[in-house]
Formats: C-alpha cells, sequence, structure tokens
C-alpha cells in the first residue's frame, strides 16, 4: 500500500434471491412502490382515525351537554326517576353503550346502559371521583385509543355545577370503518404491485440494457482478446460513463499492445540485421582461414621441398 494513503473497502448491498440486474431493477421499484404505498397508507389510516375520533367526540359532547341541560331540573329537585327517563332517551343512539348522572357528592344519580349490568367503573364500590377524572383526560388525549370513548360535561343550574353527565361511547364504527379502508388499501396494493411489476418488467431494459451489452463486450473481449471492440454509449449518464470509461480502458490497452507490436517488429529487424552481420563476418573469418590454411600447406609443402633439396645436394657433394 502507498504510504499516505488508505484503502477501504465498502461491502456492496446484495439483494437476496436476485441474481440478474433485471430482476434487482424490478424488485427495487416494486419495493419502493410498497414502500410508499404503506406510507401513504399509514398517513390516510392516522388523518381518517384521528378525525373519526374526534368527529364522534363532537357529536357526542353536543349530545352530552343537551342531556345535561334537560337533567338539570332533575337534580335540583331530587328526582332520580325523572333523571333516568331522560338518559333513557340516549338509546336512539346505537353507539352509545351507557351513561351516568353523577352529584357533586360523587354520587350516580341516574343511570343508562344498553346492556346490563352496565360499566363496573359506576358500581357501589367504585371511585367514581377517580374515575371521572381519568375520562376526562382520556376525552383529551389523542392518542389514547381504546373500546370505549368517554364524555364528562357538566350539569350546570344559574352557573353553579350540580353534578357531571357522563357518556361512554362505543367507537366499534371507528374500527369498522379503519378495518374497510384497510380492506380497500390490501386491493390497491395488490393492484399497484401487479401494475408496478409490469411496468418495472416493460421499462427495466431502460438500465439493464447498455448494462447488458457492456458485459457481453467485456465477455466477448475476455475471450477474443480483441481489444479494438466498442460499446455503444447510449445515453450520457452514469451508465454512460461507465461505458466510455470502458471504451477508454480498451482503446489504452489497444494502444499498449500497438505500442509493444511495434517494439517487437524493431526488435525482430536489429535481431535480423544483427544476425546477418554476424553471419557475413562469420563468413569473412572461415575465407580468411581458408586462406591461411591453405598458405600454411603452400608453405609446408615448400619447407619439405628445400629440406629434400638440401638433403639430395649434401648427399651429392659427398
Amino acid at each position: 500500500m502507498t504510504e499516505g494513503r488508505t484503502t477501504e473497502r465498502r461491502r456492496v448491498p446484495r439483494l437476496p434471491f436476485a441474481r440478474k440486474i433485471a430482476t434487482k431493477i424490478t424488485m427495487l421499484v416494486m419495493a419502493v412502490c410498497v414502500f410508499a404505498l404503506a406510507l401513504s397508507f399509514l398517513g390516510v389510516i392516522v388523518i381518517e382515525a384521528v378525525h373519526a375520533r374526534a368527529e364522534l367526540l363532537s357529536k357526542e359532547s353536543a349530545l352530552a351537554d343537551t342531556i345535561a341541560f334537560n337533567v338539570a331540573p332533575a337534580v335540583i329537585f331530587d328526582d332520580p326517576m325523572a333523571a333516568t327517563t331522560t338518559l333513557a332517551s340516549l338509546q336512539a343512539d346505537p353507539q352509545i353503550r351507557s351513561a351516568y348522572l353523577v352529584t357533586t357528592d360523587d354520587r350516580v344519580f341516574a343511570r343508562y346502559a344498553r346492556t346490563a349490568p352496565g360499566d363496573p367503573r359506576f358500581g357501589p364500590k367504585a371511585d367514581v371521583r377517580r374515575t371521572i377524572d381519568e375520562m376526562r383526560q382520556d376525552s383529551t388525549a389523542i392518542w389514547r385509543w381504546g373500546d370505549d370513548l368517554e364524555v364528562v360535561r357538566p350539569v350546570t343550574s344559574d352557573g353553579t355545577e350540580i353534578g357531571q353527565i357522563v357518556v361512554i361511547s362505543d367507537v366499534g364504527i371507528i374500527h369498522r370503518k379503519l378495518s374497510l379502508i384497510l380492506c380497500g388499501f390490501m386491493a390497491i396494493m395488490v393492484g399497484a404491485v401487479l401494475v408496478a411489476w409490469l411496468l418495472a418488467s416493460r421499462m427495466q431494459h431502460l438500465v439493464s440494457a447498455p448494462l447488458l451489452h457492456l458485459s457481453d463486450i467485456m465477455r466477448q473481449v475476455s475471450r477474443t482478446k480483441e481489444y479494438s471492440l466498442r460499446a455503444e454509449v447510449a445515453d450520457n449518464d452514469e451508465i454512460g460513463e461507465l461505458i466510455t470509461g470502458f471504451n477508454t480502458m480498451l482503446e489504452q490497452v489497444e494502444a499498449r499492445d500497438a505500442r509493444l507490436a511495434a517494439y517487437r517488429e524493431e526488435l525482430e529487424r536489429a535481431v535480423a540485421l544483427r544476425t546477418l552481420e554476424l553471419s557475413e563476418t562469420n563468413r569473412k573469418l572461415h575465407e580468411t582461414v581458408d586462406e591461411l590454411s591453405l598458405a600454411k600447406k603452400s608453405a609446408e609443402d615448400a619447407s619439405r621441398a628445400k629440406s629434400l633439396f638440401l638433403a639430395n645436394m649434401s648427399h651429392e657433394i659427398r
């Protein structure tokens, strides 16, 4: 590793069960579609739930105010029967489960329950004051949800509070409405996923085609070592830059191979020329050796002839 330079390996995220780029693109498009739809559905559900609860709370509060106004005389004259009759009029609203009229001394003055025995929180041994305080807090809290919606309204006479009316409503209608929305959303999501899959399957080639073309060129170059091949650049995007970089790399490799071939040819010519020169020098050397051999032989023949001549002359003289 070069000093002063650090190399970091980043893990490339992979999609499970996806081997081809086309499959990966389709899966990504579908995942984004599902996520966007789920996020939108969550927003719709939250808004619809809050709106439905606020609407029900407003309706039941208005109804509780009306009941509180009507039962005030019964409390003043200590007439539980009249108050009970007034509360019984709430049976016209199927969402109301029960209602209770509580005096300032925390005594349940009158009650109405659609189904017996009513709410145990208003039983004989119940802490009515604590229950009313908790209900008042729950009715003003947006994110506190349960099976019931409690509304607590004061019963007044000449500006003086003489009791409280408690109306407990069933929020099942809200749950059923949200369930219908959920079923509709599931149907919409299934249809949207199918449409997204069709569109992604048809349009993924806009991204995958250039990459597959580049991959094909890479395989050809790797197999044939033909560096003159070039990949076609379709668009001036990131994939186009990738293809351009690959083509530039092929040009550099091709230019390098061309220089190496030129160097090799020049070297072969130099070797051939040097070989020719050495052959010519060797031929001349052989000729020189042959000439020297002939001269040596001639000298030896002359020497033998001289020796023979001298031997003959010496014999004649004796």
